[in-house]
């Protein structure tokens, strides 16, 4: 296995954690009444949801 391997998983071990915690943010703020919380994987998604299904085509 490269050494580089070990390095990018971690990254990405990183991402989903972030992406996770976010997440768990935006559900207690949909518990509390609030539904303007919106959590996206990728700046394409959050770009589709902005300015529409065509946007980031």
């Amino acid at each position: 296995m490269p050494a580089w391997y070990t390095i990018d998983k971690q990254r990405r071990l990183v991402l989903s954690a972030a992406y996770g915690l976010a997440r768990m943010y935006g559900i207690l703020r949909e518990l509390s009444g609030e539904s303007g919380v919106h959590v996206f994987h990728t700046l394409d998604e959050a770009l589709q949801w902005v300015l529409g299904d065509n946007a980031a085509s």
